[in-house]
């Protein structure tokens, strides 16, 4: 889907909170596609130390099921946008595109 938008350039991918931690102090990332339901991760120290690290970040967050808490939440903490990994998949090319083209 992150190739589908033509826009990005590389994509980088961790599947532990350390690694991604690593990765995040070797690069500075333009947009960062978290999974909030990943088990054994600590994706909300993930998403604070992110915006720690970079605050002009772009965030699209992923939740098996969103409600109106997880939304407050992911908006307070600055993400641009909140999916249901069940339906809203087809949403996230184009908010790729979006904020890519937001970043230019």
């Amino acid at each position: 889907m992150v190739n589908e938008t033509g826009s990005v350039e590389t994509i980088y991918t961790a599947g532990t909170y350390n690694v991604a931690i690593e990765l995040l102090h070797r690069i500075q990332p333009d947009i960062v596609l978290l999974d909030m339901d990943l088990p054994g991760s600590k994706p909300v120290e993930l998403l604070n130390e992110i915006k720690s690290l970079d605050s002009n970040v772009s965030f699209i967050v992923l939740f098996s099921q969103v409600n109106d808490i997880k939304k407050q939440y992911c908006k307070y903490a600055g993400v641009d946008f909140v999916f249901d990994k069940q339906h809203d998949l087809k949403k996230i090319t184009p908010a790729i595109s979006a904020l890519t083209t937001n970043k230019k």
